[in-house]
């Protein structure tokens, strides 16, 4: 009785005028049997139907998987098995590799694809993977897949690749290096800096990832210049071999936190704190050590010599 009031109510929600309000009711209340309804309507379901329904099964989660993996069978390779395969990775559901071997063979080297092996967590497809990079539609997924994978030895591949990048493309292996977290990309990532490039923005961010750097700059350029100059000064002259130190934004945020729970004499220190936040991009570029900064703004208000409460103490600590 459950499985047919299922199916009369998917029938329903197919045929409703506000379809993706009743799909999403469905999805609400997941009915034990609606993958198996699911599966049951899609063979005679029509285009528009497919799409709705491959959408409806990718909510459902992880128990939705061994029917996907049924339908996919059953596609023959066509381009409802694209559908399927781009719901999966949209869902970031995981399909089993000798899966994903079959349908590389059925259907080639497609976009959900490549994606699909990078979601695999299994390190066997970074040689198909790696032979993609320099495809010339596909490369970027395969370099976001291949750091998803982990594939280090694959580093060096991406990084040298850079040069010859721009726009999306070019953030996406960026983001690759990212994934990898190796440190072997970091000399080229400097090396982009160097070279002037438009994409200095991507780049930063992967060295702050790789190095847990986090150098303070300005929020915006005193000659109206761009930033990319900028950030190769302020990297290069890091040294990048000692210790990180701990990272200003995360303890500040800390800071701001403890402010809001402080009472009236710890407020008016933690005050003097953020005081000096506030200044950070003017002394940032002249090159004023933040905690420096921070720790003499501090001590200009109110020394410790007159007694400040340990929760004070603790936020210097942070810094």
């Amino acid at each position: 009785m459950g499985d047919t009031n299922t199916r009369a109510r998917l029938d329903a929600a197919l045929a409703a005028e506000d379809i993706w309000s009743a799909l999403f009711a469905l999805t609400e209340e997941a009915p034990a049997d609606l993958p198996a309804s699911i599966e049951a309507r899609y063979g005679r379901a029509s285009k528009d139907e497919r799409r709705h329904l491959s959408w409806l099964l990718g909510a459902l989660g992880e128990p939705a998987v061994p029917v996907f993996l049924r339908l996919l069978g059953g596609s023959g390779g066509d381009d409802g098995a694209v559908e399927l395969l781009d719901m999966v990775v949209q869902r970031r559901l995981r399909l089993p590799a000798a899966e994903l071997h079959r349908l590389a063979e059925e259907l080639g080297a497609v976009e959900p694809l490549v994606d699909a092996m990078g979601l695999s967590a299994d390190a066997g497809f970074a040689p198909f993977l790696g032979g993609l990079l320099d495809h010339e539609r596909l490369r970027g997924r395969a370099a976001v897949a291949l750091g998803r994978l982990g594939a280090r030895e694959w580093t060096v591949p991406i990084a040298q690749r850079l040069p010859g990048l721009t726009g999306l493309m070019h953030g996406a292996f960026v983001v690759a290096l990212e994934l990898l977290d190796d440190p072997a990309a970091i000399p080229h990532l400097l090396q982009e800096l160097e070279a002037n490039r438009p994409q200095a923005g991507d780049v930063h961010h992967a060295l702050v990832a790789l190095t847990g750097r986090h150098p303070l700059l300005p929020l915006t350029r005193s000659d109206g210049g761009d930033s990319t100059g900028l950030l190769h000064r302020v990297w290069s002259e890091r040294r990048l071999d000692s210790p990180s130190p701990p990272s200003i934004p995360l303890a500040l945020a800390w800071v701001e936190d403890v402010y809001v729970r402080a009472e009236y004499p710890e407020r008016f220190l933690v005050a003097a704190v953020l005081d000096g936040h506030h200044k950070l991009a003017a002394y940032a570029t002249a090159g004023v050590p933040a905690r420096v900064l921070l720790l003499s703004r501090a001590e200009d208000n109110w020394g410790a010599e007159t007694g400040w409460s340990e929760a004070f103490t603790e936020v210097l600590g942070q810094l």
